[in-house]
């Protein structure tokens, strides 16, 4: 049995869930960036999701087109609704951009429900299904 681990604290077993499906369904709020054909803009956003393992989804990119105006939370939260109801993690690394530090990525990220990734997800942050992360 996969059990998911978070600073030694035992939790539920991994769920398994579609990460194609929940990428299928992220792409589907928004359209193609004619820059980078990697990436799709939602709502003035530029995401691009791709899939990690059987159970986990990587955003490998976000970034608002107009920063501070909230566009990038508001995208960051459907995209964990749409994981969620696919029963899939979001994981990622957090790269700094622009005026943009790293500290701020990582608490912008926690204060969306990411915590530090274990494990093969050690090199970053990853959001677990809400369920999955109950104390066992």
């Amino acid at each position: 049995m996969n059990w998911y681990v978070a600073s030694n604290i035992k939790l539920k077993p991994k769920p398994s869930g579609d990460p194609y499906q929940a990428i299928s369904a992220i792409n589907a709020l928004g359209m193609i960036n004619p820059l980078n054909n990697r990436e799709y803009v939602i709502d003035g956003v530029k995401v691009g999701v791709r899939p990690y393992d059987d159970n986990t989804i990587w955003l490998n990119s976000i970034e608002a087109i107009e920063k501070g105006q909230g566009h990038g939370t508001a995208v960051l939260k459907k995209i964990i609704d749409i994981a969620d109801a696919n029963n899939v993690a979001v994981y990622l690394n957090p790269m700094p951009f622009g005026d943009t530090s790293s500290r701020q990525l990582v608490n912008w990220y926690t204060g969306m429900g990411f915590i530090r990734g274990q494990g093969n997800f050690r090199s970053g942050l990853i959001h677990y299904p809400k369920g999955s992360n109950e104390l066992v």
